[in-house]
């Protein structure tokens, strides 16, 4: 698949490896963590003050009404500071070091997700882990082929 350079009449195309995004995903819908806006069931929420009304009608323009939906500090739900998403963040690297299929992506990005772990779990006052035990799983094993009797196949 990685070989492809023309669909149909569209030459030039290339194909590569999926990269995953190294933040958890954040809902645009509610503000909160984990999940996106097209499966989310929970009421629209302003990421400025937390009100019941998306931010494009909010009414609080000043540095003061400003409230996190995740965590209820004075920043905005986006805020990359805001405790909750830290910890959301590394929740997420940790889990997508620990994948078996992360040995299969390129050297830059698995060093990529180390690093962004390693610095995540400085900023969560986690113990930092070592780059062998991060991708520790390695590829997986193939299991072993069935045995078939020695003797002949009637």
């Amino acid at each position: 698949i990685y070989s492809i350079t023309q669909v149909g009449y569209i030459t030039g195309v290339r194909v590569g490896t999926y990269m995953p995004p190294l933040r958890p995903t954040q809902c645009r819908n509610c503000q909160r963590l984990r999940h996106a806006a097209v499966s989310c069931h929970y009421p629209t929420q302003c990421r400025r003050c937390s009100g019941n009304h998306a931010v494009e009608h909010c009414t609080y323009k000043e540095k003061l009404d400003i409230k996190c939906v995740n965590c209820g500090g004075t920043h905005m739900a986006s805020d990359r500071k805001c405790p909750i998403y830290l910890q959301a963040r590394y929740d997420k690297l940790s889990k997508d070091a620990s994948r078996p299929t992360t040995t299969q992506l390129p050297q830059q990005r698995q060093r990529a997700i180390f690093i962004a772990l390693t610095h995540s779990a400085k900023l969560v006052h986690k113990q930092v882990p070592s780059y062998a035990s991060a991708l520790a799983h390695g590829i997986p094993k193939r299991p072993p082929p069935p045995m078939y009797p020695s003797g002949p196949l009637l």
